[in-house]
């Protein structure tokens, strides 16, 4: 494991992601990716203030798994979990279903079809909270 950033507060930064990381070993890796993000942030983050957060992660496909971001934005962390948690029921199922083969087709499962035939409002009420969501 290797855990870095630019112009961060100091050593603690570095110390607090790579704690999270490591105790949320079970979870799945964009939800360790991001507890080690808001590790990195409540230890202090970017000496230079915030501004933005991303959240990039390839598996077997030429293109992104999960591509997240914020940028200008007062609180990009928080508003990166808000959009991470979005995606992990919106995107995430959509994607995961496409071909590794661009040009290949592919099927797609029902529930995800169903998933993107709902409104934005309707699918939020499925959304299940993150391990990392208050109770």
């Amino acid at each position: 494991m290797a855990v870095q950033g630019n112009m961060l507060v100091g050593e603690a930064v570095l110390l607090a992601m790579a704690a999270a990381f490591r105790a949320s070993a079970g979870l799945d890796l964009d939800e360790r990716m991001m507890l080690a993000l808001e590790a990195g942030d409540a230890a202090g983050g970017d000496k230079r203030g915030r501004q933005s957060a991303a959240l990039k992660l390839y598996h077997h496909q030429p293109f992104p798994l999960l591509d997240v971001r914020v940028d200008e934005h007062p609180d990009p962390v928080t508003e990166l979990r808000r959009v991470h948690t979005v995606a992990r029921a919106e995107t995430l199922p959509f994607v995961q279903q496409m071909p590794a083969d661009v040009g290949g087709a592919g099927t797609v499962h029902p529930a995800v079809l169903h998933l993107l035939a709902l409104s934005p409002a309707d699918r939020a009420a499925l959304r299940k909270p993150s391990p990392a969501d208050p109770a």
